[in-house]
């Protein structure tokens, strides 16, 4: 009877925390090898997709893939997640290509790019039947393309319980210039 007591009296003390309609923080992934210091071409070998792809069968080529900080104050697990494609081996790291390059932002805000990278306009095609398939009409086929989860909290960009809201949506553009100095 006391552990049912016990049971029931600690019940009463989550269940009101857990209904205050808060937004849990979510944090990026911190994988082994994360280079220290501003984002630079020190980076790209973290940010490179490496192995296999779960359900994809085919040669998915070159990319790259993670969570950038966006450096605001008071929000150090505020991210855009990016995933980059390249046009022709190699163009994303070569320091002489001057090549235009697109950037992919599905609408919303609040609609993660991926549904645009995996349904729309990216290197891989989800079916119908939820295989996957190399896009022949992919955007990477005529620039190297990125597609951003924006704004932080959408997708797998991260951010702090008190990251959303209208401070969310700061300048895209100064968040967006980590990904030039790649």
């Amino acid at each position: 009877m006391l552990g049912v007591a016990l049971i029931v009296v600690g019940a009463t003390l989550v269940v009101p925390s857990l209904s205050q309609n808060t937004t849990p923080s979510s944090w990026p992934h911190v994988y082994p090898g994360i280079p220290t210091g501003d984002y630079s071409p020190a980076w790209q070998d973290y940010f490179l997709v490496k192995g296999s792809l779960p359900n994809v069968t085919f040669d998915a080529g070159r990319s790259f893939a993670g969570n950038i900080g966006v450096n605001r104050a008071g929000h150090p697990n505020d991210t855009l997640f990016f995933w980059g494609y390249e046009h022709e081996e190699g163009s994303l790291t070569d320091d002489g290509n001057n090549a235009p390059w697109g950037i992919w932002l599905n609408g919303g805000p609040g609609s993660s790019s991926l549904l645009g990278f995996l349904f729309e306009n990216g290197f891989i095609r989800i079916n119908g039947d939820y295989s996957a398939s190399p896009n022949l009409f992919s955007w990477n086929r005529l620039a190297d393309y990125f597609w951003l989860d924006q704004p932080v909290g959408v997708g797998y960009a991260t951010a702090d319980a008190d990251g959303f809201g209208t401070h969310a949506q700061c300048p895209l553009g100064r968040e967006l210039s980590h990904l030039t100095s790649l």
